[in-house]
């Protein structure tokens, strides 16, 4: 059954839940997180980082105003402004500020007991998000609502990603909604298990991967530019498993092409 919630909460403050468009105050969190721990045995709350007119001291108050509160599961996100429609091209936050906010983020939730288990998220005890798991390591999921994106095996045994309209009051008109469905091709599938996979403190492990794909490591791995990337301090890699290092999560979307073979990327 569903035993975990999670709540958007994004922010810890009135203003800065304004400056998101947020139609919640820090109120309305007390009240929703004191209602969800009556029914819910975990709990994990969304925080945001990086939207226009954040300061380092308003994400430090974010992130002790979450810690004092029960919960077993974090996870942050960048601010994008296209995702709230803002017309904000000349909004270039200082890229040393958000490595600052993710590494201020990882000591406080480190000394509270949380593990980072993957780039953007903290658990206690191990209480991953297991949809979250199923998506980064390349299996299976659904998606459900409102811009929901899913990926299934159809009975060619071909990988389909579907999509939903991101139109809320359709939904809640219980309206048709437009379905879109997409083949990936091995090139797709092993950027995405990469993309997706190395984001986890574990990595990738190559047997999971020929499983996923039917591909082995020297069909698709660089592996001069692995190598490099390896001595560098960025990548760890056994004959088994792959996995970045804290300098190397950082420079994920440009090291995946890097290791890939010219075929794959």
């Amino acid at each position: 059954g569903i035993h975990r919630l999670s709540l958007g909460v994004q922010a810890f403050d009135n203003k800065s839940l304004g400056c998101l468009s947020r139609r919640h105050s820090v109120d309305d969190i007390d009240v929703a997180l004191t209602k969800a721990h009556l029914f819910f045995k975990e709990l994990s709350i969304d925080l945001m980082l990086g939207y226009p007119g954040q300061s380092l001291q308003d994400w430090e108050q974010t992130i002790e105003c979450a810690l004092s509160h029960v919960i077993d599961h974090y996870a942050l996100y960048e601010f994008q402004s296209r995702a709230y429609n803002m017309d904000l091209d000349h909004h270039r936050f200082d890229e040393d500020m958000i490595i600052n906010m993710f590494q201020y983020a990882q000591d406080l939730f480190e000394q509270n007991g949380f593990e980072r288990y993957e780039f953007s998220h903290y658990a206690k005890n191990k209480h991953y998000s297991k949809y979250n798991m199923l998506v980064w390591q390349g299996h299976e999921y659904i998606g459900i609502g409102p811009g929901a994106h899913g990926r299934i095996r159809n009975r060619q045994n071909q990988w389909v990603a579907v999509s939903h309209e991101k139109v809320p009051q359709q939904w809640a008109d219980q309206k048709y909604q437009q379905e879109t469905r997409y083949h990936l091709d091995d090139k797709e599938r092993l950027q995405e298990i990469l993309l997706n996979g190395l984001r986890l403190k574990q990595g990738v492990n190559f047997n999971d991967i020929y499983n996923l794909t039917g591909l082995q490591p020297r069909e698709y791995l660089h592996t001069r530019n692995l190598d490099d990337l390896t001595s560098q301090g960025y990548i760890t890699k056994t004959t088994a498993n792959m996995a970045l290092t804290t300098n190397g999560l950082l420079l994920l979307d440009s090291i995946v092409p890097q290791i890939l073979k010219n075929s794959f990327v």
